[in-house]
């Protein structure tokens, strides 16, 4: 029994580490996600000023 919980922690203590791992993946593709749509905005935003002229 005590050994399995110690493989229990082991195995727990690792999907943490994965988890903040991952976590830290999201929040990266998320700004970049970010700053593309912000460059997207001001793409449309100049091709709407040199149309209109």
């Amino acid at each position: 029994l005590s050994g399995s919980d110690a493989n229990s922690k082991t195995s727990s203590s690792s999907f943490n580490e994965l988890n903040a791992g991952e976590k830290a993946a999201l929040v990266h593709e998320q700004v970049n996600n970010a700053g593309a749509e912000a460059h997207q905005t001001q793409a449309r935003k100049l091709r709407g000023l040199y149309s209109t002229r």
